[in-house]
């Protein structure tokens, strides 16, 4: 009788911390599943659906594409939506922060589940070669932006860059983009505008179509241009067979050496305002770009027209009668005689005549009208 009143006993605890163990078990799964809606969200937006952003406040969610539509909601910067596959076939023309766009509507939906269109123009997104929509964004914004044929040669340019494996292609690629970026600051000056400095436009998707580049400001913060950005070019170089287009970055980093990116005052020149410098010319940094130049250019041939460009602009430097100098006429004329001493191979006969001419003139500053010293009159100090 004992013996069964104690199975008893022991079966009622059993049963209980069996319960227990079983609640316990359901409770750990309900905290670790994740809400109902979360996981409809992740199951509806797999990597085919692009995420888009709002890049501005007040973007109109629509219940159909078009101005006309019913406001849904109204989306903040920064707000992530999904795209579902559709866009309206139809665009419209409108001016968002200085910058045109003739973009479609896009179907999308919200994290919290809210169907609608919102107009393309205010949205970011990351470009995605495999996502048709991403695809047909940029190629729209492009061609509003800089006609037909241009759009087409950024595209090109883009894949190039993308698919270069070799030195000698990522050479191709360097200077079909360096002649590109030309042509696309003449129409970015002309077409977009800064009209509020505290609310610049989203410019992400242009620096995606031109992989290499920046887009800056420039001229006080009333321009746009871009600029090379040789920190992002040696991340490629470096994926790429060969050395040649190592060195070549590096040529260009040690040009730029504040950090990294292409501006309108290369290392050889002492920024003073936004249109003008002195040149450092004195220093030794004219004779150590020189020096890489030549041993860059003794190894390849391959970057040849960039690197001639940038010898062309550091001899200007030097024999330009109106350049003010930052040195003392000492040590300008120390620099010189070591760069005619070491008689590069990459300055012809001409560049040495225009060198030893110069010279000359450094002897006797103030006679042939030369700045010397030129931080005095900011200073106050004499070098």
């Amino acid at each position: 009788m004992i013996n069964k009143y104690l199975n008893g006993v022991k079966f009622i605890i059993f049963s209980i911390l069996f319960l227990s163990f079983s609640s316990c078990k359901n409770e750990n799964a309900k905290k670790s599943a994740p809400p109902a809606e979360e996981a409809a969200v992740k199951k509806e937006f797999s990597k085919e659906h692009l995420q888009l952003k709002a890049n501005i406040d007040y973007l109109r969610l629509r219940d159909r594409p078009g101005e006309e539509g019913k406001v849904l909601e109204m989306l903040s910067k920064g707000d992530v939506v999904y795209e579902l596959g559709e866009a309206s076939d139809f665009t419209t023309g409108v001016k968002l922060r200085g910058i045109w766009f003739d973009d479609p509507w896009l179907k999308v939906e919200t994290k919290n589940g809210i169907v609608g269109w919102v107009y393309g123009g205010g949205l970011s997104f990351k470009l995605d070669d495999r996502n048709k929509m991403a695809n047909m964004l940029i190629r729209r914004r492009l061609k509003t932006l800089f006609g037909e044929k241009l759009a087409g040669s950024v595209l090109e340019y883009r894949k190039g860059y993308a698919t270069a494996h070799t030195s000698s292609q990522f050479a191709a690629a360097y200077q079909t983009g360096a002649s590109l970026r030309d042509s696309l600051v003449e129409i970015m000056h002309k077409k977009m505008a800064v009209e509020d400095y505290d609310k610049l436009p989203d410019l992400s998707w242009l620096k995606q179509a031109m992989p290499g580049y920046d887009v800056l400001l420039v001229a006080e913060g009333t321009l746009f241009h871009l600029f090379t950005n040789y920190n992002e070019m040696a991340k490629k170089a470096r994926k790429t067979k060969g050395k040649e287009d190592d060195e070549f970055i590096e040529l260009g980093r040690a040009t730029y050496p504040v950090d990294s990116i292409e501006s309108f005052f290369p290392g050889w020149i002492l920024q003073m305002t936004d249109y003008g410098g002195c040149s450092e010319l004195g220093s030794g940094i004219h004779n150590r770009l020189l020096d890489k130049m030549n041993k860059t250019l003794a190894n390849s041939d391959l970057f040849e027209p960039a690197i001639e460009k940038e010898k062309a602009a550091l001899m200007k430097d030097m024999t330009n009668p109106t350049m003010p100098y930052v040195h003392s006429k000492e040590k300008i004329l120390a620099e010189l005689d070591v760069i005619l001493a070491a008689d590069y191979g990459i300055l012809t006969e001409e560049d040495k005549i225009a060198l030893r001419t110069r010279r000359k003139m450094f002897e006797h500053p103030p006679a042939n009208g030369i700045v010397v010293n030129c931080m005095t009159s900011y200073s106050g100090q004499v070098d």
